[in-house]
Order: structure tokens, then sequence, then C-alpha cells
């Protein structure tokens, strides 16, 4: 058996936030920084990380191997779904991604969609016991109900192929879905609520967060748009637990140690505008 702590984080792009005054990413950088570095995890899955992201983690947080994945806007300015790995812990075994469109292989916008989406993935050997595990990371849309759950569908029917030797799986993301509130149907862009979570669950896939003794609520929230507790005194109808670490066995098991939404802030600076979420993993139990 072995153990990893694993973190997903959607980081706010520099590009779009550096007007943002207080939460510019040149101020918010060094809270970011020193979140990632207080709880240390293994793997990292990024959302909307950019050029000017990845200049800052490979200067100040080293220790890391980081693994891209193809840009969403088809430029190399920002939208990767990075992930990141401490290469003291982990070995790279295989690496590639996909768009979330009609054509995968393609820069394209997949079915209503908003903004192109795409998935990265990855196979890694824990150095601890050797044993191996698929990491997917992905930023589902979050207007486009059709480009949703299509999305959901490809990166399901690819996980067939990329699952080699049966291989258990690591799945973070932003997912734009609320798990549990059929209040949350009543924003724009929120329609399709908990679709994608109940295919996914279907198919196998257990929820960290769950599993390790949280409960679903309005104060659960992970999306705080850099105003932290304030978001969800004034938007609780609509708050949701977006942001999440799911697992899947394979010919070895995972299971879930611990579970933690990181909510670190100096206000009114925040290290982004979603909380990132963090799980401690046991591998092979």
């Amino acid at each position: 058996m072995s153990t990893l702590r694993v973190m997903t984080f959607n980081i706010a792009n520099a590009i779009e936030t550096e007007d943002d005054s207080e939460n510019a990413w040149a101020l918010r950088a060094p809270l970011n920084v020193r979140t990632i570095k207080r709880y240390a995890p293994d793997l990292i899955g990024f959302q909307q990380c950019d050029v000017g992201n990845l200049e800052t983690y490979r200067s100040t947080l080293a220790a890391y191997h980081y693994i891209p994945g193809p840009a969403a806007d088809g430029t190399d300015l920002y939208e990767y779904n990075a992930i990141a790995i401490l290469a003291e812990r982990l070995e790279l075994l295989d690496s590639g991604d996909f768009y979330l469109s009609e054509t995968p292989e393609i820069w394209a916008l997949g079915w209503d969609a908003t903004y192109v989406k795409a998935l990265t993935w990855a196979r890694f050997r824990h150095r601890e016991d050797q044993t191996e595990f698929l990491s997917l990371n992905t930023h589902l849309e979050h207007i486009g109900e059709r480009a949703h759950v299509e999305s959901v569908r490809l990166i399901l029917r690819r996980l067939l192929e990329l699952r080699a030797g049966d291989l258990p799986v690591i799945f973070t993301g932003d997912f734009n879905c609320n798990p549990w509130a059929p209040s949350y149907r009543v924003h724009v862009e929120t329609t399709f609520t908990d679709a994608c979570y109940h295919l996914l669950r279907a198919w196998g896939f257990a929820d960290t967060f769950l599993d390790a003794g949280g409960e679903d609520s309005a104060a659960s929230f992970t999306f705080h748009g850099f105003a932290g507790a304030r978001y969800w005194a004034a938007n609780h109808h609509m708050a949701g637990r977006i942001d999440w670490i799911l697992t899947l066995d394979g010919a070895s098991s995972v299971q879930t140690k611990e579970r933690l939404i990181v909510r670190d802030a100096e206000p009114p600076i925040y290290p982004s505008d979603h909380y990132p979420v963090m799980a401690d993993l046991i591998l092979g139990a």
C-alpha cells in the first residue's frame, strides 16, 4: 500500500485576473504558492492555468514536474488543465490529452459549448511500492448543457482505452456541476445541475468528499468569486461543490482517508476564486 495526497485547484488565469485589483495574480500568487506548500500535495490537478501561472510555479515550486496538457484556446496563452506531481514521490510513465468535442484530436468547440475544453491524462508509478494509477484532469463546460453531458460521455469512452491493465483512476477537475441541490438549478449557468455527477457515479466513480465523511450543504461550496464566506452569505441558494476528486478502483483499490476543502485566505486576498479541494488516499488498500 502507498499513500497519496491529491489536490484539485482552479487557480484563475493570471491573464484574466491581471486587472482584478487586490486579486491580480501578481498580488495573490505568493498566497497561492504558500497554500500549496502548506499542504504539500503529491499530485495536483490545476484548472484555468496559463503561462503566467506556470512560470510562477516552475520558479517557486520547483520540486514539481508539470504536464501542461493542451491549451484550450488553441494557443500557448491560457487555460491548461495542467497536472503537477512531486517527482520524488511519483514517476511519470505516459501522458496525453484530448479536446472535449466531436473532434477530440483537433482544437474545436464541442456541441453547444461556450469555450473550448480539454482533458489531460497521465499514468504514474508510485515510487514507494510501484503501484500504478491513471490520473485525469479536466474543466467542464459551465453553460451548454449538451456539451457538459457529452463531454463526460466522451471521457468515459476514452477511459476504456486509457485504463491499460485495469488501472485505478484518480479524476480531478472543476466539473461545474453541483451534485446535490435542486435549488441550484435556478442559476442560469447550471440548468443541468447533477447530470454529469450521476453519470460518473453510475460508472463506478467514488466521491472522496463523501467517502471521508463530508456532507453536502450550501456551506460546502468551492467557488466563491474572491469573496470567501461573503459569497455564501449572498448566494447560498446557488452555492455548490463543483470541484471534485473522484476515484475508481482497478486491479488495486483506492480508499479515501481524509478530505478537506482548503479555505486558506488573507482577506481581501485569496489564492483563487475557487477553494482548492484535497484528499488523502491509500492506493492498493
